[in-house]
């Protein structure tokens, strides 16, 4: 058991050795570390070498963001009733007022029918009120009724005339309620879901599709507090689609003027050319430009790369000396070495002089 101790701990402490010597560059062509000389003129002149100047960029953060469509719609029932016929499917393109779904309203229309022909009976009887009263108005002027018969006849004028309007508002309620079964598209848009067939039994409130317009989609970012002086309305902004590893700039068109309790994030909403084809939650980010730096890189021709590690032949007096740098994203220079120094390109091609 302990020979097993001891051979696990040999093998774990060769295991951590060979990792060590790896990113030491043990494996790698070793960089000879002398001092040698070389004509730093004659470099330049031959392109052999170059002086560093750094350039003013601008820092770029990154938050993630999602495709939204800013129009967007359910398409629900408002009455109880049966689904007589669905007629688009996922995917298909309406326009405005296009019929969506049917449900049965052979009910609401009966009503509709007896609700028109007591409007023609109340019709009628208000034109023989106003006959009857305008007859009793002439004789009343001629002394030749009386008066119980005249008020007789302008009570029963006024319980007609009201008793249309009631049947009028009755009309078109039922009118209403039977539009409620005919549900169309209430604007242009692509349908993107169906919750409900022919046959099942809508309630009021209940979804049967979901659609939205393709021209209103916005991508919609939250973007933390430290990055919002960058940021204001109509300013450009890149946008970023990783899965189809694209990009395109679009335009801030609103702010959300308070921040979330919880991330101390804004919203903020990007419109931009609806000829890039992308679908409503499609995974997005935004880059926010922020300040501007000073930014020193080193070209990959001049590195020598041991292990891990990164180093540059310096020129310095004539001499040249080999030199660990740290580089960041795109080569920049974190540190080992600044702004106006000398380095060799190509450096394993160039024959030093000891």
């Amino acid at each position: 058991m302990l020979k097993q101790k001891w051979l696990h701990a040999l093998l774990s402490f060769g295991f951590l050795a060979l990792v060590f010597a790896y990113m030491s560059g043990s494996f790698n062509e070793k960089v000879d570390g002398r001092e040698s000389r070389l004509d730093v003129t004659d470099q330049l002149a031959q392109g052999k070498a170059m002086t560093l100047v750094s350039e003013q960029e601008f820092t770029y953060r990154d938050f993630p963001a999602s495709v939204v469509a800013a129009q967007q719609a359910n398409i629900a029932s408002r009455i109880t009733a049966k689904i007589s016929d669905v007629l688009v499917s996922v995917g298909d393109t309406v326009r405005a007022g296009d019929i969506l779904v049917r449900l049965e309203n052979q009910d609401l229309d009966a009503n509709v029918v007896q609700q028109e022909q007591a409007l023609v009976a109340a019709q009628a009887r208000l034109f023989t009120s106003e006959k009857e009263f305008k007859r009793l108005s002439e004789l009343r002027g001629k002394k030749l009724v009386s008066e119980s018969d005249f008020d007789r006849a302008e009570n029963q004028l006024k319980i007609d005339s009201a008793n249309l309007q009631k049947i009028r508002a009755q009309l078109r309620q039922v009118k209403a309620t039977f539009g409620f079964s005919i549900l169309t598209a209430p604007f242009d848009g692509v349908i993107t879901e169906k919750r409900a067939y022919k046959g099942e039994t809508s309630t009021p409130g209940m979804p049967i599709l979901a659609m939205y317009n393709p021209e209103s989609l916005q991508v919609k970012a939250d973007i933390a507090e430290s990055s919002m002086p960058y940021i204001e309305i109509n300013t450009p902004i890149k946008v970023n689609l990783p899965r189809s590893e694209s990009h395109f700039i679009g335009n801030v068109v609103e702010i959300t003027p308070a921040a979330d309790d919880g991330s101390r994030s804004f919203i903020v909403k990007v419109d931009y050319d609806h000829n890039v084809q992308v679908y409503p939650g499609t995974y997005a980010s935004v880059s926010v430009r922020e300040r501007e730096v000073n930014v020193l890189r080193v070209p990959e021709n001049a590195l020598i790369k041991v292990g891990q590690l990164d180093y540059v032949y310096v020129i310095e007096n004539g001499s040249v000396h080999r030199r660990l740098i740290e580089l960041g994203e795109q080569g920049r220079v974190r540190s080992g070495i600044t702004d106006g120094e000398t380095i060799l390109l190509y450096p394993r091609e160039v024959k030093f002089q000891y």
